[in-house]
Order: structure tokens, then sequence, then C-alpha cells
């Protein structure tokens, strides 16, 4: 199976409303800024983007990029349902094959609907939240367009309805 990127979501994007959309795509999702360099998998469904020039609908002076594989942020083992682990290690939810990823590196939280946080499990490269340097496990909110760095590996983050808005906008623009 061939893994999700940003070119799919515009295609669905133009296929149905934001809110079909949201329960279609339910979970949400980072996509990497450094697109065809950094391996990435995760047993569940997985996507990416460029830092070009700004994202579409935000992003930090990152651009999405159709061809970007987009990652959705699902629980692929057992344990709590409201925690995504990241990291090196096949035992996360989410597996980033790159040297300064810590064998679990991370975990996003979803606090309340819709709210969702970042910890970094006091990994050796440390997490960084739009460029600012987490403290390690102290779990900070995430924003749709956020960039975060997991070591060396770069993502936006987008909640469902966040990533609609990102791609239905990039569909809008004109090809060029």
């Amino acid at each position: 199976m061939l893994e999700p990127i940003i070119q799919d979501y515009i295609r669905t994007c133009t296929e149905m409303d934001r809110d079909g959309f949201c329960e279609r795509f339910d979970a949400p999702v980072l996509v990497a800024l450094t697109p065809g360099e950094m391996q990435t998998f995760q047993l569940a469904a997985t996507g990416m983007a460029t830092p070009d020039r700004p994202a579409a609908h935000g992003g930090h002076g990152h651009r999405l990029d159709p061809r970007m594989p987009v990652i959705e942020l699902r629980k692929a083992r057992g344990g709590r349902a409201y925690e995504v682990y990241i990291g090196r290690s096949e035992e996360n939810d989410v597996v980033i094959l790159d040297e300064t990823v810590s064998s679990r590196h991370a975990r996003v939280i979803l606090e309340r609907a819709g709210v969702f946080m970042l910890q970094d499990l006091d990994s050796t490269n440390g997490t960084a939240l739009n460029q600012s340097p987490l403290l390690a496990d102290r779990a900070v909110e995430l924003k749709d367009g956020d960039a975060i760095a997991f070591g060396d590996a770069d993502y936006l983050f987008f909640t469902p309805g966040g990533l609609y808005d990102a791609v239905a906008s990039l569909a809008a623009e004109p090809p060029g």
C-alpha cells in the first residue's frame, strides 16, 4: 500500500465538504517537511510538506506540497487510545527512521475533544515546537500548522479540520 500524500487529500477535498472530510479523516496528522529524505512508517495509515514558502493556511513559513506524505496520528498498538507514541523504535505508534530521533521520543495526547498536547519524553536530541525547545515531560498544546521537530526530523501538525482548510486552500491556488 502506498503512503498517502497531500495530493490524495486534495482529491478528497474536491469531492466532499469539511464535515464529511473530518468524519472520514478523524485523526490529527503530521506532514513531513523534508520530502523523500526521511523514511517514516506506522502500522496503520500514514503523510508530508516542504519548507519553501508559507503553508496553505498557516505553517510558520512552510508551504504544503502535493507530493508530500501524510502520517495519521493513530494508535497502532494496545494502550490508551488517546496517546500516540512517536520514535525510532518499532514499538511506537509512529516510527520515524532518523538517527536523531530517540527510540521513544515524544507523544501526542488527546487532552479533550479537539485539543491535542505534545510531550517530549526526555529524548536525547529534544523536541521543538515552532523552533522553541520543549522541556522534557511537560506537555504543550498543539495548534494547526505548528512546526514540530523531533531531533532533526521536521513536521507540521494539523487536526482534521485544519488539514481540510490547508488542503482546500492549496487546491484553490492556481497551478504554477
